[in-house]
């Protein structure tokens, strides 16, 4: 889970979709002089256009360090709990942005969960990868509406400060046959690996593939197929 205070994606806005495996809750403030209402708005707008499960309390009389004055942040170490990342998820989007790696820092972010040695065609631009098995025996979990709400952060040094909330949820994953076959769709993408144990599929599972460019999927310790638009 994520946990984001006076924050707003900036350059990684394009990168959201990686976040589908990982919940996310932010504070933002409408008088805040740094991070634009405007601009934490837009963030917000793009979590619920995505189906990411976020929640969003937006404090409408607190500027950017009223919050780290205020120092109470019970509700997000609520939120952040004991919660385990799942390493194996039947679902994984990541967008891989070659812009933002740092070769010299070997910071280079072209792999998540089980995919890896993501490559984006154009180099320049960022290039998405979405491939979700059918070995889990399940489908999708349904994305619900954004709720709104409203409520007040309490205990902190300015007493009660009143926040509206934004929050979208997801239902429980339905089951689903399981079958030996991995749904790849890519966009300025020219290859990917994928660890089939880790997705539950064998070296003969179907590929259902839908590409925007020439794209080399490698079933590691299997083998390699190209596909076309």
């Amino acid at each position: 889970r994520g946990f984001s205070v006076v924050g707003i994606p900036g350059d990684a806005d394009p990168m959201l979709a990686s976040l589908r495996n990982t919940p996310l809750m932010a504070w933002n403030c409408a008088a805040d002089e740094l991070v634009n209402l405007q601009d934490s708005e837009a963030a917000q707008q793009h979590l619920a256009d995505l189906g990411l499960r976020h929640i969003e309390w937006l404090f409408p009389a607190a500027d950017h360090l009223t919050l780290a004055t205020n120092d109470e942040y019970a509700p997000g170490v609520e939120f952040l709990g004991s919660a385990r990342v799942d390493r194996d998820p039947p679902h994984v989007t990541f967008v891989v942005n070659g812009v933002e790696d740092n070769v010299a820092a070997t910071a280079v972010a072209d792999h998540a969960y089980w995919l890896s040695q993501v490559r984006a065609r154009d180099a320049a631009a960022p290039g998405t990868i979405d491939v979700r098995s059918e070995g889990f025996g399940v489908a999708d979990a349904p994305a619900g509406t954004v709720v709104e709400g409203a409520g007040a952060l309490m205990d902190g040094a300015h007493g009660p400060m009143p926040y509206v909330s934004r929050t979208l949820e997801w239902g429980d994953a339905p089951a689903a046959p399981v079958a030996n076959v991995l749904h790849v769709a890519a966009t300025n993408v020219s290859s990917v690996t994928i660890a089939p144990a880790r997705a539950r599929v064998d070296c003969s599972a179907r590929l259902d593939v839908t590409t925007d460019g020439p794209l080399t999927v490698t079933l590691e310790g299997c083998g390699s197929s190209s596909f076309a638009p």
